[in-house]
């Protein structure tokens, strides 16, 4: 069995691995357009590679039916086993899991080389911009190359998130000519513009509470550290916010509601500022808040009281003009539609054909939910190829 995969970075080098511990005689190739394979996978993390989370549920995803059938079919659990047993030693902060050495560098030079000492083989760089599905199997054509035949064609090229790092949608147009649905891709896990200026703020972090609503109606909250920006807003929390507002097209008056001290009733925020401005009148603010709120606050609100600041600190509400692009963006959503392939991700209208990663359109929060369905959409392909390689002996 000859089988072609399209894209080294997360879900490809999973699929490649996989594969051939369980088909060892397959002939498995991995085409990449890069000139570093793993690309992506390097900048995860902030350079830690938060490869899964614990806590794993459907909920975190933009499809929850779609994927609480996966992770029934493959929890938490079962993906980090699937890991060690690839030799791969893991470390549990809370839900997070990291590798132990907490470096995505080696962790993409260990499954690199791991891949090829199981036989995979890398072509890189070479781009591919269209297939044939001929009698004898796949064709893959490249701008100058033609390859194949090959009996399974996996596509694991990624979304459009983070160009610079390969993820480009280059390969869409061929989907599209060959009668996929594609949901339009937006960015995802990216930073929030807003309507107020806040430019005063940039660089400025705070612990928060974050509400964001969509007409009126509360969408999603989180807890995290928000990193204000030039034009709009950024942060963890503000990431998973993003995703949760944009899941459906055309979003309407969407804004947010921060609370820069949820660990502090109102009441008690007074308390703490009047006892500040007792000991410190001229410098009260400053025993609470970093200096850029202070300026904001002395310039905007000069003759505000106690109650005035408390409420006004843990009410802020900024009006949300849309999202920074896709080169902030940690994910993608959108892609091929998963209406059009299997429960084992493989296509209803050519046989053969698998997509698995952020090609389809799964895009979970942060927190090592999209390195999850990496590794859990690779995980239901080589189910699936294993089942007919029991029923193709003649490929031994």
């Amino acid at each position: 069995m000859k089988i072609a995969i399209l894209g080294a970075g997360a879900s490809g080098l999973y699929s490649a691995i996989l594969i051939k511990r369980s088909l060892p005689k397959a002939e498995v190739t991995v085409y990449e357009k890069e000139n570093k394979l793993g690309k992506k996978l390097y900048a995860t993390g902030n350079g830690h590679c938060n490869v899964l989370n614990s806590s794993l549920s459907a909920s975190d995803y933009n499809d929850p039916a779609f994927m609480a059938k996966a992770i029934r079919a493959y929890p938490a659990s079962t993906l980090m086993d699937t890991l060690r047993s690839w030799g791969v030693a893991l470390k549990e902060d809370e839900e997070l899991v990291y590798p132990l050495s907490y470096s995505a560098e080696s962790y993409v030079h260990y499954l690199l080389t791991y891949a090829e000492s199981l036989g995979v083989r890398f072509v890189s760089p070479i781009k591919i911009t269209d297939y044939q599905h001929t009698q004898e199997g796949y064709f893959l054509w490249g701008e100058q190359d033609k390859v194949g035949p090959f009996d399974v064609f996996i596509v694991a090229c990624g979304g459009k998130s983070a160009p610079r790092l390969g993820s480009d949608g280059s390969f869409v147009p061929a989907l599209e000519k060959h009668g996929y649905h594609i949901v339009s891709f937006q960015p995802g896990l990216t930073p929030l513009k807003l309507k107020e200026d806040v430019h005063l703020l940039v660089g400025a972090r705070h612990h928060a509470l974050v509400k964001a609503y969509r007409e009126s109606k509360l969408i999603h909250q989180e807890e995290g550290e928000v990193l204000y920006k030039k034009d709009g807003i950024s942060g963890i929390a503000i990431f998973n916010i993003e995703s949760a507002l944009y899941n459906v097209p055309h979003v309407v008056s969407p804004y947010l509601e921060v609370d820069l001290f949820p660990e502090y009733a109102e009441e008690m925020l007074i308390k703490q500022l009047e006892a500040a401005k007792t000991k410190n009148p001229s410098c009260y603010l400053s025993s609470l808040l970093s200096e850029p709120f202070v300026h904001v606050l002395e310039r905007n609100m000069p003759k505000a009281n106690s109650q005035e600041i408390a409420h006004h600190l843990k009410h802020l509400v900024y009006h949300v003009t849309g999202t920074y692009g896709f080169e902030d963006s940690q994910v993608s959503l959108g892609g091929v539609a998963v209406e059009v392939v299997t429960d084992h991700l493989e296509s209803r209208h050519e046989k053969g054909l698998y997509f698995t990663g952020e090609i389809l359109n799964i895009a979970g929060f942060c927190g090592g939910f999209n390195l999850s369905w990496a590794l859990l959409s690779a995980l239901l392909v080589n189910e699936n190829l294993m089942t007919d390689f029991g029923r193709k002996a003649k490929f031994i």
